[in-house]
């Protein structure tokens, strides 16, 4: 059996963060993308198997604190 594989992969990241009175506003874009790629061959024969995945999505949190209460709300 003889199995050849191989894997690339990649993130991308844009961030913002504003500070306001009340606490700090951070939002952002992210990209992630991983690309697998896998040769097998045995005795059933030769099978090549190739499998993308791509993730991303906006995102946004605003932390701040009241007296000894800290919180964090996120979407």
């Amino acid at each position: 059996m003889t199995l050849k594989a191989k894997q690339t992969s990649w993130v991308g990241e844009l961030a913002h963060t504003h500070d306001f009175k009340a606490g700090k506003l951070s939002s952002g874009y992210r990209v992630s993308s991983t690309s697998i790629s896998n040769d097998l061959n045995n005795l059933s024969g030769f099978s090549r198997y190739n499998v993308n995945y791509l993730e991303q999505y906006f995102y946004s949190e605003f932390s701040g604190k009241a007296g000894q209460l800290s919180y964090r709300i996120g979407a």
